[in-house]
């Protein structure tokens, strides 16, 4: 099942064009798949913080597929990817809030939306400011599926707080096989 489902994102993934047509089409393939569910060792939930499981990394670096697992409470920083990305939820209630840097340097936020299952959303710079939360009422992980045009461990993305940015480097993943 996975290795039909990396190869239908890639063939979407690598499509020469701009970043809303690639997310287009990359959104498409994605959401045929989010219904399949993922492999136990992509949805498990890591203690005090939310978990990232590597699905696929492409070689070349032109992009990569992740999940993400968010207990209820649980959440993202506040970040950019600096690089094109499609998200889908999988499972549970996936609360996410987008922002915005003001003429002044401080974040807005400029919207709330509470993603459910075979839900998809799509970031572009500089549109790609957001923080996903785990939102499930019934105390059980929200897994969703990233595709990023880019690896993740190796693209430089910024945590942003209330006084600015702090460039970060790649973070911590698993590899489940």
């Amino acid at each position: 099942m996975l290795e039909s489902m990396i190869e239908e994102i890639e063939s979407a993934a690598l499509v020469k064009g701009e970043p809303e047509l690639v997310t287009q089409r990359v959104r498409e393939a994605l959401t045929r798949w989010l219904a399949q569910g993922l492999p136990a060792g992509h949805t498990r939930p890591a203690d005090g913080c939310y978990a990232r499981h590597v699905i696929h990394a492409d070689p070349l670096s032109r992009f990569c597929i992740v999940s993400i697992v968010l207990m209820p409470g649980q959440s993202t920083p506040i970040h950019n990817h600096n690089t094109w990305g499609v998200i889908g939820v999988v499972t549970g209630r996936e609360r996410e809030v987008r922002f915005r840097r003001s003429d002044s340097g401080q974040l807005e936020e400029l919207e709330t939306r509470f993603n459910a299952p075979g839900d998809t959303a799509v970031v572009i710079p500089p549109r790609d400011v957001h923080r996903i939360e785990g939102a499930s009422a019934d105390g059980k992980p929200t897994v969703s599926i990233h595709v990023y045009g880019g690896n993740v461990d190796r693209v430089t993305r910024s945590i942003f707080d209330h006084e600015g940015v702090t460039y970060v480097g790649p973070c911590a993943t698993s590899h489940p096989t």
